[in-house]
């Protein structure tokens, strides 16, 4: 069984990737997503709410994942997560004796401004994509987490490149 974790700014592929990764995988993708709209619930979308339930979200996104795992399924999780909620989920993994790769998907804002407008219904996140994507720009992130520009990439060949990345060692 294989975990995969996945983070980066809102209409940068991470839905797709996660869920093309799963079927190949024979397993599920996790999409935080609902978690957070359960907990939002009208509460207004911002960054500083979002770092107030990550950590719940990613307690969520642990208990989901480990009843999938035990039911012999590989996991991918997607989220816009914080080094902060990837550090709670990799403990959780950690603890549990498994191994698991983090990428941060990222490309440059105007492609991902681009590939937010292909999203259906009310799930554009418009001039939020620029935001995220500058929040997350910011942070340092942990050696753990692979970062994976995919600009100009096709959903195969991030999948590939995905594949070739290596679980860090401890």
């Amino acid at each position: 069984m294989d975990v995969l974790v996945l983070t980066g700014a809102c209409g940068v592929g991470k839905s797709t990737i996660g869920k093309l990764w799963a079927q190949s995988k024979k397993g599920v993708c996790i999409e935080c997503d609902c978690f957070t709209s359960w907990i939002y619930d009208g509460h207004p979308i911002t960054t500083a709410y979002f770092l107030e339930v990550e950590p719940v979200v990613a307690h969520l996104a642990w208990q989901s994942t480990k009843a999938y795992l035990d039911n012999g399924f590989s996991v991918a999780i997607e989220n816009v997560w914080t080094p902060k909620g990837l550090e709670l989920l990799k403990i959780n993994i950690g603890e549990h004796g498994l191994c698991a790769k983090f990428v941060y998907l990222t490309c440059d804002v105007e492609e991902n401004t681009k590939r937010d407008q292909l999203r259906e219904g009310d799930c554009p996140m418009k001039e939020r994509v620029a935001i995220v994507h500058s929040e997350l720009q910011a942070y340092s992130w942990p050696s753990y987490v692979h970062r994976l520009d995919t600009s100009g990439l096709t959903c195969e060949a991030t999948l590939k490149q995905i594949d070739t990345l290596n679980v860090p060692a401890e």
